[in-house]
């Protein structure tokens, strides 16, 4: 009959106990790991949505804070019109002219100490004064100051229908300060947008001031927004005209028309709403596109590839299964030294 090998039964069981050590380790790390990659995803998708639309939120504000600069020199400009103008004398076309000189003076000095000014204007309104006065100062690059344009305009141009007096009408009929939509000046032929507000003598509107933006300065702000390796900025007006990107669009170009109307989706998504994000498939390339409303109604929008955004997510998830793969390393040699010194005790 023959006898056991104890030895042969200490090397199962060290073999058993090894195995099952080992089992233990691994489905223990599998199950921990494949949780915490899980979680770790859906916090990392959920924040990068949350980033994304916090940085269009941020940039779209610096934008506005220079709109804001605009907006209170054109509100200085008009309480100075208001302060030294007078009323008793709008009728008076000697008093006008002479008023005029010194309006172009105080158009000037407002208007080289406001960045981003290409002209500024008062028109008085023809009806009120009985004639055309106001100033009209342009920026000339060759000079680096605002010349003056003595012959503002004819009786005629003040009409709803021309194009060149939007800023005009808009503000006559807003009764308050607004933006224009981008539109081409047939006197600068430039593409620009205007902020313009109108004055109130003797509680009636009797003039319209305001002041030009060349989109070249919003081009050269949006182009710098760079928060990814990736990312594309619109800045959009009310009709979805492209003011700004940094893109080869053109001021010409309509978010509504580009590329067969990729960005339909996007329209549709943020239409009514101030802020928030949406995806769309650019050439198949899957993107995020967050988007945020300035106080004055243009949109700004920032897209990103997803790839890129979750890029994170993707080396975390390495990360986590690289410390998987240690720790079940660690627990096994641990666990076979153990055995091995429990049975080595056994022996002796």
């Amino acid at each position: 009959m023959n006898k056991l090998n104890p030895f042969s039964n200490i090397k199962k069981v060290k073999a058993n106990i090894t195995m099952s050590m080992l089992a233990v380790s691994v489905v223990v790390a599998c199950v921990v790991g494949t949780v915490c990659i899980l979680k770790s995803n859906e916090i990392i998708i959920r924040e990068s949505k949350k980033l994304i639309v916090i940085n269009a939120q941020n940039e779209s504000g610096k934008i506005y804070k220079d709109f804001l600069k605009v907006e209170k020199s054109v509100d200085n400009l008009s309480n100075v019109v208001t302060g030294s103008i007078e009323s008793k004398n709008l009728t008076n076309s000697s008093y006008m002219k002479n008023y005029d000189k010194l309006l172009v003076v105080i158009t000037q000095e407002f208007a080289k100490n406001t960045d981003w000014n290409m002209s500024s204007y008062i028109y008085f309104v023809p009806d009120v004064t009985k004639g055309i006065y106001g100033a009209w100062v342009v920026y000339d690059p060759k000079t680096d100051s605002f010349k003056n344009i003595p012959d503002i305009a004819m009786k005629n141009e003040f009409k709803a229908s021309n194009k060149n007096f939007v800023w005009y009408y808009n503000a006559i009929n807003a009764k308050k300060g607004v933006w224009t939509n981008l539109y081409l000046d047939n006197d600068l032929k430039t593409p620009m947008i205007s902020y313009s507000k109108p004055i109130k003598i003797k509680n009636k509107i009797s003039a319209v001031i305001g002041m030009d933006i060349s989109v070249e300065n919003l081009n050269r702000m949006v182009k710098n927004i760079k928060l990814y390796k990736e990312n594309e900025c619109l800045l959009i007006d009310n009709n979805y005209n492209i003011i700004a990107n940094n893109e080869n669009y053109t001021n010409k170009d309509n978010l509504k028309e580009i590329e067969n109307g990729k960005y339909k989706y996007l329209i549709e998504q943020s239409k009514n709403k101030k802020t928030g994000l949406a995806t769309y498939k650019d050439d198949g390339v899957e993107k995020f596109a967050s988007y945020s409303t300035l106080p004055n109604g243009y949109k700004l929008f920032l897209s990103v590839p997803v790839s890129e955004v979750l890029k994170a997510m993707i080396e975390l998830r390495i990360l986590l299964i690289l410390i998987i793969i240690l720790v079940i390393i660690i627990v096994d040699v641990f666990a076979i030294g153990f055995v091995n010194s429990l049975l080595e005790t056994d022996e002796d």
